[in-house]
């Protein structure tokens, strides 16, 4: 590891928490994943018909076993056998208007309230049929409809709206801009504040006469979004824009079953397909900069409704309970994927980008969104069994190898210098630089440094280390340099070796003694914090004072070699309390 600073991307800070917690492999393509809550977590009933968001912040969801108000960790329930007010609770629709009133309807047609505390359910001839839905009117309020006509509920009376029912019309409303659509045979036309816009669309009879089969959407730009079967249209400044499979590849196998936008202006379509026996994964569509994005859900989602919250969570109700979609950071990389074996070692991303990934079988290169094997083999042909990686101040890229010599350096192609003159059966397992340019490396054989590709020292517990065995090292701001070994941590400085022995609790010198209370003969007192990760806790030395302190056991020094090799994680935490 270079003595420069490091900044870490996410997406390399993510590779080496995967690696250290035993990780296989890992990719760097985003997907979603699902958080999801079911009867098992308190929710009244596993379909979930419904989900909005109330001013306060809960989360209301309709299901066919009553209502459920969410706070993110539990679940309250209203039903007909606990909550006065609502009679049925079958919910299959559910919405909040402007105000932050609750409305729900149940497949008999009955339209449930909740307003200021009080729930209350009205019914009438008028909407006794199991068409009901509940949607927003251009000014945001609750409108009722059913295949007789449209209605709002006033002091109790089901009163009819201004605007008749007519066959082979569709009349959608956006409460956010405050237009009207109106969709016939053959047109459409949005009406906002007095002015008409015609677009020229023609939908067929059976979706103007119902919202089977059909999906809509009025951005935050104002563009309406629609889907139907296998076509997506939108309609913005007087233009209809058509997708099809060619630009939504989703559409071949799969029929959109939600629509929603977020605070970004992204419009996101749910994807699926109800027929499980065909094995076909749902998709989460996105569409921004003006391009859609697919990712593989991974799942059957069975999804009825969705949202995105005030915070930009995702929320999706489904046959099988609620659930939050949420971007999935590390991914996973296999032999599928191009890699020549499942076992990663060592990982390093390079100043240009690629990412060089080391294989008991050779080395990956991850490059361009492609894994690319280098070939890198030994003089009888065999590939490289790695045990490290590093780039130096001149990014040039360091090879740690098992066997001849142990360490090279890479070169073009399929090329590879070796470097070190020893057998080393096991490798070099880390390398960093000094501010002299002289190169120091890991091996299981000791400490071994460089000048100009030349040995010039070989270290070993004959001067004072503690272990030979050496997994990680790692140069801090004053040019100290730290070692993690089988057997705990050795700290070098001015040509002796301070020793952080496990089994006193107590900091030893390279003479032996105790520098518990004094500062021993290694004359090291570090001023700034640095963290140094095991398996089991976390070993900090702080600048006031010449003692350590560990959140875990003294055990957990023995095995701080294997993790210490997360320095990048720790060099993070140092840059971000210097800066």
């Amino acid at each position: 590891m270079s003595s420069r600073p490091t900044q870490l991307s996410l997406r390399r800070l993510a590779i080496v928490i995967c690696f250290a917690v035993g990780f296989s492999s890992v990719v760097f393509a985003q997907q979603y994943g699902f958080d999801t809550w079911t009867t098992a977590d308190g929710l009244p009933q596993n379909t979930v018909t419904g989900v909005a968001q109330t001013p306060d912040g809960y989360l209301w969801l309709s299901t066919f076993d009553g209502l459920a108000r969410f706070d993110g960790v539990r679940f309250t329930i209203f039903d007909k056998g606990n909550t006065k007010g609502i009679a049925n609770n079958r919910f299959s629709r559910l919405l909040v208007d402007k105000a932050g009133t609750i409305w729900a309807a149940t497949e008999n047609g009955a339209v449930t309230v909740y307003r200021e505390g009080v729930f209350a359910t009205y019914q009438s001839p008028q909407t006794s049929s199991s068409s009901v839905s509940i949607v927003h009117d251009a000014d945001g309020n609750a409108l009722i409809e059913t295949l007789g006509g449209n209605y709002y509920l006033k002091d109790g009376e089901f009163v009819p709206a201004a605007d008749p029912y007519e066959p082979n019309v569709k009349r959608i409303y956006a409460p956010r801009s405050g237009a009207k659509w109106i969709f016939r045979t053959g047109s459409g036309e949005r009406v906002i504040d007095g002015k008409t816009t015609q677009y020229a669309i023609n939908l067929a009879p059976e979706y103007l006469n119902s919202n089977a089969g059909f999906r809509y959407l009025e951005d935050a730009r104002g563009a309406m979004w629609l889907a139907i079967k296998d076509k997506i249209y939108r309609l913005a400044d007087g233009a209809v824009s058509v997708f099809t499979a060619s630009d939504v590849p989703a559409l071949n196998d799969l029929t959109p079953y939600v629509i929603f936008d977020d605070a970004e202006g992204n419009v996101w379509f749910v994807f699926g397909n109800p027929d499980t026996t065909r094995g076909l994964d749902w998709q989460l569509v996105k569409f921004g900069s003006g391009q859609f994005t697919a990712f593989d859900l991974g799942k059957s989602v069975n999804a009825t409704q969705g949202m995105a919250d005030r915070e930009g969570n995702f929320w999706v109700a489904t046959t099988a309970g609620l659930r939050r979609l949420r971007p999935q950071l590390v991914s996973t990389l296999s032999t599928r994927d191009g890699l020549v074996s499942n076992e990663v070692y060592p990982l390093l991303e390079t100043s240009n980008g690629d990412v060089i990934i080391g294989l008991p079988q050779g080395v990956n290169v991850f490059r361009n969104g492609k894994i690319i094997d280098l070939g890198l083999k030994y003089s009888n042909k065999f590939p490289l069994n790695m045990r490290g990686l590093w780039e130096d101040p001149e990014r040039r890229v360091w090879l740690g190898y098992q066997g001849e010599g142990g360490f090279g350096r890479m070169g073009n192609g399929d090329s590879y210098k070796r470097i070190g003159i020893r057998d080393l059966p096991n490798g070099a397992t880390d390398f960093a630089s000094d501010s002299s340019g002289n190169v120091w490396i890991a091996t299981e054989e000791g400490l071994l440094e460089f000048r100009d590709d030349k040995e010039i020292a070989h270290l070993t517990t004959k001067e004072g280390l503690h272990n030979d065995r050496i997994i990680t090292l790692h140069f801090d701001h004053q040019q100290n340099l730290w070692l993690g070994t089988y057997d705990g941590l050795s700290l070098f400085k001015d040509g002796k070796f301070t020793n952080f022995a496990d089994d006193e609790n107590s900091r030893k010198d390279s003479c032996g003694r105790s520098t518990k209370t004094q500062t021993g003969c290694s004359g090291s007192e570090p001023t700034a914090m640095d963290w140094f990760v095991t398996r089991t806790g976390d070993f900090s030395i702080t600048g006031s004072s010449t003692d350590y302190s560990t959140t875990a056991s003294s055990r957990s020094l023995t095995t701080a070699a294997a993790t210490f090799g997360c320095r990048a994680i720790a060099e993070s935490i140092v840059s971000r309390y210097r800066n």
